[in-house]
């Protein structure tokens, strides 16, 4: 699943995705951090909701039309994860994914698991279990 955080590309294995959601009312929440924007009632499921531009560049998405809410599954915590854009779903061979690069480790290269190079495109996946576990929703 592959999605627009600011300038970047960043995907998802689609096995973690449940639904893309417009962008609907967040409840605010005390005291969590500055990356979680609060909460949503998605069918009755009350479910976090996670800024992926705020936790990467410590700056907060401005909300459009085109905003998607993101919702994920892993190890039964479901969370919802603010994009820019829904991009599309892609079928990629193991050819065109390379390993991470070893670069100086930050707040978002830690969740990078792996690049996809397509024609002129390389697109950031996302590391699940680190992206889930690095939330402090577990």
């Amino acid at each position: 699943m592959v999605f627009q955080v600011g300038s970047e590309e960043l995907a998802l294995p689609i096995d973690y995705v449940m639904s893309i959601e417009r962008s609907m009312k967040i409840t605010r929440v005390p005291n969590v951090h500055a990356f979680i924007l609060g909460v949503i009632n998605l069918r009755g499921i009350v479910i976090p909701v996670i800024d992926l531009k705020h936790k990467f560049t410590y700056t907060y998405s401005e909300m459009t039309d085109a905003s998607r809410v993101i919702i994920c599954r892993f190890e039964n915590i479901e969370v919802g994860f603010v994009v820019d854009s829904a991009k599309d779903v892609l079928t990629v061979k193991n050819k065109f994914i390379e390993n991470a690069p070893d670069i100086e480790k930050s707040a978002a290269t830690e969740f990078i698991k792996s690049l996809i190079h397509l024609d002129k495109r390389i697109i950031i996946l996302l590391d699940v279990m680190k992206l889930f576990k690095g939330s402090d929703l577990n």
